[in-house]
């Protein structure tokens, strides 16, 4: 947040105590973890479905300092988040659902949603495994920890809990350094500002404020973005009152919107276009934007060096022609640095406002038998406290828009091809290097957006009034 009278910025503080763990850290050192997906049963009332959410709160990870996940500790945590059908279930009126966005209300798998979000033909929620239908996320259990013994004693004692309520769909996942296609992966993130966590982005800009992803907070603009509320008759639970309207409390504060999305990678078809061109692997490498080491095409655009591995200072507003890393590269879409506009530095403030703070695990077969690669992709998270001004319009208007730099193209990686946007261009005309016939290397199966309630809310909400 900004000094009005100094133009400085200052660490604001955030209540951390109240907030949930993955959202401050990631939990990188609990690299094994199971996502828990619930659908509750129909006949479970939802005075029951409350109380057990009220039995959770003695098991959820706090992002306290004194709990710190350290990687030589054996040790486990616990995360919840719930979806619009799921606070429906637990008693939430139409009324009360109304003051959450809308986006998160109509949910993931809506025709909305789908539009915004490319998933359409081989994506298309119809074909999902789980966040459509009858098939419906209600809630999640994330489960974590650095032990898989104990991961494994955890996802029991959650399905047991369970019982009569509801049932899962346990889907195992890892906390890994390269994603299923062979590139280095978490290097690009923001931290937030006071987190005293999180690993810097960008030079002039390592860090956001913390109202970008946890409510109550301000954000890039020096706002605090609307947050979900509740009728103040609605919980006994000690909760903010909003400034606005005396008669609501705050249920949003410390807490934020996860989105999920269980993104499949098509090893084989991914090999089978960019192998054959024996360059190395320097097409993969143009189509992502950096070599599989991580090294970024914008620093060295010929070949992979050990000690760029992990370089994220950089730009790309003296490659504007995308003669280092192409306009269409994936990493360049999905965070265009300074190269929207013609000043490089406005280009960071407005990106700066559509960032998402990424806690994504593979998921899948770890391993190729018989030479040939399982199903395997990665389980994305992300937090954000506005899918539209966020993750959908990094989504839409990034990844999937193939007016993106004027190049007639979508995501050469993770773009859907159902409208026809199939190829990848390197260069400008009339050099321009055309590569078409781009498969569906990454499908959709399953997703949902999700409220990621701070402690206190989570209480509010299993104790709701009726």
């Amino acid at each position: 947040m900004t000094d009005p009278c100094t133009g400085n910025r200052s660490a604001q503080e955030v209540e951390w105590h109240d907030v949930q763990a993955l959202l401050r850290w990631g939990l990188q050192p609990f690299r094994h973890s199971c996502v828990l997906v619930i659908t509750f049963d129909a006949a479970a009332s939802a005075a029951r479905l409350r109380t057990w959410l009220g039995q959770q709160l003695g098991s959820i990870t706090a992002a306290r300092d004194d709990l710190y996940p350290r990687a030589n500790d054996v040790g486990k945590a616990t995360n919840i988040a719930i979806s619009a059908s799921g606070l429906a279930r637990c008693g939430f009126k139409d009324d009360d659902l109304a003051w959450f966005p809308r986006e998160f209300v109509a949910g993931m798998s809506s025709p909305r949603a789908a539009k915004v979000l490319g998933d359409g033909g081989n994506s298309h929620p119809g074909t999902w495994q789980w966040g459509h239908g009858a098939a419906r996320a209600d809630a999640l259990l994330l489960l974590f920890s650095n032990d898989p013994g104990l991961l494994a004693s955890s996802i029991r004692a959650a399905q047991a809990a369970l019982q009569g309520l509801g049932w899962t769909d346990a889907i195992r996942t890892w906390q890994e350094d390269y994603e299923p296609f062979g590139f280095r992966d978490g290097i690009s993130n923001p931290a937030i500002r006071g987190a005293k966590s999180g690993r810097a982005t960008w030079a002039d800009g390592a860090t956001v404020e913390p109202g970008e992803f946890v409510f109550g907070y301000a954000d890039e603009r020096g706002l605090s973005p609307v947050s979900p509320s509740i009728a103040e008759h609605r919980t006994t639970v000690p909760l903010p009152i909003v400034v606005e309207d005396t008669r609501r409390k705050d249920l949003g504060r410390n807490g934020s919107l996860l989105v999920v999305r269980q993104l499949r990678q098509d090893r084989v078809a991914f090999d089978d276009y960019t192998q054959p061109q024996k360059d190395h692997g320097l097409l993969a490498a143009k189509m992502m934007g950096r070599w599989q080491n991580g090294t970024p095409l914008a620093l060295s655009p010929t070949r992979a060096l050990p000690a760029l591995a992990t370089a994220n200072e950089f730009g790309y507003a003296d490659d504007r022609g995308g003669d280092r890393c192409p306009l269409g590269a994936h990493i360049r879409r999905g965070n265009p640095r300074d190269s929207l506009g013609q000043d490089g530095r406005k280009s960071l403030t407005n990106v700066d406002m559509h960032r998402i703070l990424r806690r994504g695990r593979v998921y899948g077969a770890p391993h190729c038998v018989h030479g040939r690669y399982l199903e395997r992709g990665l389980m994305f998270m992300c937090f954000n406290v506005s899918l539209s001004r966020q993750f959908e319009h990094v989504q839409q208007t990034w990844i999937n828009n193939p007016r993106f730099a004027a190049i007639d193209e979508t995501d050469p990686v993770i773009g859907n091809r159902c409208t026809g946007h199939d190829r990848f261009t390197v260069g400008y005309s009339p050099t321009a290097d055309t590569h078409s016939g781009l498969a569906d290397f990454v499908r959709t199966v399953g997703g949902e957006y999700f409220f990621f309630p701070g402690l206190t809310a989570l209480r509010a909400i299993s104790n709701l009034v009726v």
